[in-house]
């Protein structure tokens, strides 16, 4: 039974000329679900009231087609996120929703029921473009174009990885701990970029006054900073555990928090791998600390460490093998086991047969999921 009164055929028109400008501030505001409200609500009207103007059924179900493609791409954006894939997820930030400017004049250029109407309110998705600076400032990334000024990096040759230029640094005895370079980081950190970073390397930076226990501008600490990495193919397990643990043992602290938003643990599962994890629990890195509440994207908001690493069955694996709690609740009182299912779920909703990243990413939430509700069946 509808909570809509009955409209007369000039109700239902007026009704629905006031609903096209709610449509436009829902897209303005990036408001999908109050879009898709919207949208019902002008099909319950139009159907109750027999209203019948030019069009008005087709631009609805383009529209409501249209909407379905927006939540699904800012859902996909959210995954890539979520699976630290940032290339990917910047691609579909930049590409925008799938919204093509849509006439939402659904009187045709006629007068709208009690004046004069000829303004094209359109679709204006600018609203809704995903900021993929609120992801990257929770990790504590730089993400200020402007602020990316060309200044002379010293340590650019350290950070290249190039033969050598640790041994040239040393002996001009420049200051390892002032920021450098576009990113600002400091010889450390430089290290910690380098194609094939190790320990060995980082020992002799310390030796020569390199400072772990130094934070970068943006909040970083040496670890945390390091869970950036964009090489991972040039080193091992091995490695990145002696690397960590050389921070360690050096005063960089294993739990740090990125300007309050995410610890290196969180940055890890999030941006790295399982290398890199497994460095961090081997270092005694706590993954009882939930993200923060107001975490962007807002899926992974208040999630607990078990939650954040479905993404990637690999690391879930180092968690609970290092006797993470499954049955935990996160801080918002959710179950760790529903909202994997839930995740897998929608995964599995938005595969795309032409896209292998959303086949892939569909295929580790199971493979997650499967393991959580075995770990669990034999917990209890």
């Amino acid at each position: 039974m509808s909570d809509t009164p009955e409209l007369s055929p000039q109700d239902g028109a007026n009704a629905l000329f006031s609903l096209i400008g709610d449509v436009t501030q829902a897209t303005e505001d990036g408001d999908l679900g109050r879009l898709e409200d919207i949208i019902d609500q002008m099909q319950m009207i139009a159907q109750q009231t027999g209203v019948e103007v030019p069009g008005l059924t087709d631009q609805i179900e383009r529209l409501k087609h249209q909407s379905h493609q927006a939540k699904t791409h800012f859902a996909n954006t959210d995954a890539a996120l979520w699976a630290g894939d940032l290339q990917r997820a910047e691609s579909l930030a930049m590409s925008g929703p799938p919204f093509d400017a849509v006439t939402l004049n659904m009187v045709d250029g006629a007068a709208a029921p009690d004046e004069g109407y000829d303004e094209d309110p359109g679709l204006d998705a600018s609203g809704m473009e995903f900021d993929l600076a609120d992801f990257a400032e929770g990790l504590g990334i730089a993400f200020d174009p402007e602020a990316m000024v060309e200044t002379p990096d010293v340590f650019a040759d350290l950070a290249a990885g190039l033969p050598g230029a640790l041994d040239m640094l040393i002996d001009t005895d420049a200051d390892l701990n002032t920021p450098s370079g576009p990113s600002r980081h400091t010889a450390l950190l430089a290290a910690l970029d380098a194609p094939g970073r190790t320990a060995q390397t980082l020992e002799r930076l310390i030796v020569a006054g390199a400072d772990p226990k130094v934070i970068h501008a943006e909040g970083d600490n040496a670890i945390s900073w390091a869970m950036g990495y964009h090489h991972p193919e040039t080193v091992n397990e091995r490695s990145e555990a002696d690397l960590i643990a050389c921070l360690a043992a050096h005063g960089a602290d294993v739990n740090h928090s990125v300007a309050g938003q995410i610890t290196a643990l969180q940055r890890g599962i999030l941006q790295a791998g399982a290398p890199q994890v497994a460095a961090l629990l081997a270092v005694g890195a706590d993954q009882t600390v939930d993200m923060a509440e107001e975490f962007h994207p807002e899926m992974l908001a208040s999630v607990n460490c078990v939650m954040l690493a479905a993404a990637k069955p690999e690391v879930l694996r180092l968690l609970l093998d290092y006797g993470a709690d499954a049955a935990r609740p996160d801080t918002k009182g959710r179950s760790t086991l529903a909202f994997v299912r839930e995740q897998a779920e929608a995964a599995r909703d938005r595969v795309d047969l032409d896209d292998d990243w959303t086949v892939d990413h569909a295929e580790a939430l199971e493979i997650s999921l499967g393991m959580l509700e075995r770990h669990l069946a034999q917990g209890s």
